[in-house]
């Protein structure tokens, strides 16, 4: 390959450990950019545990006490404003900040002509200067989470200052990625930024994808080999449509009254628990909790097919994998859910909070059974946009023109 450059990803934390979907996605673009011959690193700036070095991860994160100081400060400030509602964005910044500290020593040690960070988090604002490119990529958006629905509880100050500081942080990016047009839209919307902005979708690690092993959720859950099981991700968080899983189950089982099973991905809070034990016994839940990328993967291979009534959405991670995974998605017309899912090929979509409408498309494909062909029609979709490959060259592409 001609014309290599060096090329930095930084991301908020990585396998082994449990990571969420921006972590996951940085992970990946990564280990694509590698796989396409650039001479890369990986550097995180929000590991719980502090900080190790691996042979090509360099990883760095706050300290407990220091996340307490920082909580402390957040909140301090909030209540100086006298903010009203749900707030965690100002505390997730303010959080990143000794990781990104300490991540500005690695760089030194390990220059690159470009510099891949999150928007979440907001890094680059607490980043040295260096004379590597840094292009920064919208997955986040502090400000859309005003406009999801049911959001009435956000605190407008908490976001106001997350969007300024990112506002300011802008003015160190060279480039913006965004990976969905969606994205895009929002990012124009809510920022003054006269850099370059490109579109470029989240990468999947198509390696590991097919290299794990289906886990086998109907003998741990007790079903019968040929029952059907169904995916929910992220199935306790309120922004993937907490509100409503119980509601589908209770719905969906009620209209077929034959064990299914359910696997319900990531943390589960106590009431969420409570609801779903009073669910009928037909509704076979499996709810390990977090678990690390590798588990979840093998996991969703064994589920009949997915659903996720998320209420917001950038270009999901989870909806990306599942696909690749052979495993169609139905999901609510949010974000850039249209931009990843292809109705008839890897999913449905229905409105947004079309309840009804998800457990009628989940009720059609039960009557319908097993249908192998379904699994490599997903699996295809999915193959022909958003290959690793290609995502890797469109960011080697932009480093390069931004390098010179």
């Amino acid at each position: 390959m001609m014309n290599l450059v060096d090329i930095a990803v930084a991301a908020p934390s990585a396998p082994p450990h449990a990571t969420g979907g921006v972590a996951n996605a940085h992970y990946n673009l990564y280990r694509a950019l590698a796989d396409a011959g650039a001479r890369t690193r990986l550097l995180t700036f929000n590991e719980r545990g502090g900080g190790s070095e691996d042979a090509d991860i360099n990883r760095h994160g706050a300290c407990a006490w220091q996340r307490k100081v920082l909580d402390i400060c957040a909140w301090l400030y909030l209540k100086a404003k006298r903010s009203r509602g749900t707030a965690y964005q100002l505390s997730d910044i303010l959080g990143c900040v000794p990781g990104t500290l300490k991540l500005n020593r690695s760089l030194r040690r390990w220059p690159a002509d470009a510099l891949i960070v999150p928007d979440h988090g907001v890094p680059a604002l607490f980043l040295k200067k260096t004379d590597a490119a840094l292009i920064q990529v919208s997955h986040h958006n502090p400000r859309r989470f005003l406009d999801m629905p049911g959001a009435d509880h956000f605190s407008r100050v908490d976001v106001e200052a997350a969007t300024a500081l990112e506002q300011r942080a802008l003015r160190r990016v060279d480039a913006v990625v965004c990976p969905s047009g969606y994205m895009e839209g929002v990012f124009r919307e809510t920022f003054e930024f006269s850099g370059e902005v490109r579109v470029i979708p989240n990468a999947v690690d198509l390696q590991l994808i097919d290299e794990v092993p289906p886990f086998d959720l109907r003998a741990e859950m007790g079903l019968a080999a040929e029952a059907p099981v169904i995916y929910i991700p992220s199935a306790g968080s309120p922004f993937k449509g907490r509100r409503h899983v119980v509601p589908f189950i209770r719905r969906l089982v009620a209209g077929i009254r034959t064990a299914t099973g359910f696997y319900l991905s990531g943390e589960i809070d106590p009431d969420l628990r409570r609801q779903l034990a009073e669910l009928p016994a037909c509704a076979v839940l499996h709810v390990p909790g977090r678990l690390p990328t590798r588990e979840v993967l093998a996991r969703v291979k064994s589920c009949s097919f997915g659903v996720s009534p998320t209420l917001i959405e950038n270009f999901s991670m989870a909806l990306l994998e599942a696909s690749f995974c052979g495993v169609p998605m139905l999901t609510f017309d949010v974000g850039g859910n249209r931009e990843l899912i292809l109705p008839g090929e890897n999913g449905e979509l229905v409105p947004c909070g079309d309840l009804d409408g998800l457990v009628d498309l989940a009720g059609k494909l039960l009557e319908d059974g097993p249908d192998p062909e379904r699994a490599s029609r997903c699996r295809a979709s999915v193959e022909k946009r958003f290959a690793p490959e290609r995502i890797a060259r469109c960011y080697l592409d932009l480093a390069r023109s931004l390098a010179g």
